[in-house]
């Protein structure tokens, strides 16, 4: 067996290769179902997250994890926003088409990333906003019940990304 030991590994030039790396994880979850038939954005407040950078050139690299149904027409479509301080900094949709207007449309999960330069090394909250855009579908979050009693869960991990 052979073993490789060195101090630092350099570029021709001389330059180091950049390193990040990782200072805090912080994650929530949640069962709470919610539900909207509303284009208006609202904020899923059970998946509100705080953070508290290190460095002003600390990244942070937000990762969310939603469930979800779409019940209604033929033709559904769902919009996302991850937030800070409820201020959209990453926009998402989604949207199906289901054959008939009796069943549902579920997405289950997504996953939604976004690395915000947010420039702080003050408490920050990211968050998860969500509407239904026609305004006349049904958009269910986090789906609890049912008749076969599913539990669905969703969540946010939020990280500091060192510089």
């Amino acid at each position: 067996m052979s073993i490789i030991q060195v101090d630092t590994i350099q570029k021709r030039d001389g330059s180091t290769f950049p390193i990040g790396k990782i200072g805090q994880v912080l994650h929530t979850d949640t069962t709470t179902q919610v539900s909207t038939t509303s284009s208006s954005y609202s904020q899923y407040t059970q998946l509100n997250r705080t953070i508290t950078p290190t460095s002003t050139s600390s990244k942070i690299l937000v990762q969310v994890s939603l469930s979800f149904f779409l019940l209604g027409s033929n033709y559904n479509d769902a919009g996302f926003q991850i937030t800070q301080g409820g201020t959209s900094i990453a926009n998402y949709g989604f949207a199906g088409y289901k054959p008939d207007s009796t069943s549902a449309l579920a997405f289950s999960p997504v996953f939604l990333q976004t690395l915000h330069s947010p420039s702080s090394t003050s408490e920050l909250t990211y968050g998860v906003k969500y509407n239904q855009p026609q305004g006349t579908e049904t958009l269910i979050i986090t789906y609890q019940g049912g008749s076969t009693g599913e539990q669905q869960r969703s969540s946010i991990t939020v990280m500091e990304v060192l510089a």
